[in-house]
């Protein structure tokens, strides 16, 4: 098993005076993108999304976190892997675009059911290129509760941004585990 050298093992933030601005959702909690370049695009009963400004039109950034009932068949950190690896080399929706790598590794993380996973899709018509990585976890009190907690990066240049990534890095080191809503209400909108 890979231990993460920038996910804390508790996913405590590494930023001083952080937990002030932790934000709480059922079952977890995170320090959320802030600044003027960061807006709430949506929330739903299964996901929230942060669009950020980057200042050019050839790169777009977004943070997400998807919640939702674990398949049944991932209970353990090697089934998580197993069923990453397996959703990572999945063929794109889209004949225009193109698979250009994946990985899922197990990671040290809050009740040990952690993988991180990273891909790359290129998108032939659009001229872009997208990288996805995140962190997926089971609830460590609730394993049939899934949370994909991720950062995207498309771009029209060669390399993504650096700056981009240590940024969407520290949101996921945000991430922790809380105790389960008393009242089984998972939404998160």
């Amino acid at each position: 098993m890979k231990k993460l050298t920038t996910l804390a093992v508790a996913f405590v933030p590494l930023v001083a005076g952080a937990d002030e601005a932790r934000q709480q959702f059922p079952g977890f909690s995170l320090v959320p993108p802030t600044g003027d370049a960061w807006q709430l695009e949506g929330r739903s009963p299964t996901s929230v999304l942060w669009l950020r400004d980057t200042g050019s039109p050839e790169t777009k950034f977004a943070f997400a976190v998807l919640a939702g009932p674990a398949p049944t068949s991932v209970r353990s950190q090697p089934e998580l892997v197993a069923f990453l690896e397996a959703m990572g080399s999945a063929p794109p929706p889209s004949p225009d675009l193109e698979l250009v790598s994946s990985t899922a590794e197990a990671v040290d993380g809050p009740g040990g059911t952690c993988a991180r996973h990273e891909s790359r899709v290129r998108d032939a018509a659009a001229g872009t290129r997208l990288d996805v990585v995140g962190i997926t976890c089971l609830h460590p009190e609730y394993p049939g509760r899934m949370y994909d907690v991720q950062f995207s990066q498309r771009t029209t240049a060669g390399q993504p941004d650096e700056a981009l990534r240590l940024e969407g890095e520290a949101l996921l080191e945000s991430f922790r585990f809380e105790e389960a809503p008393y009242d089984d209400d998972w939404d998160l909108d």
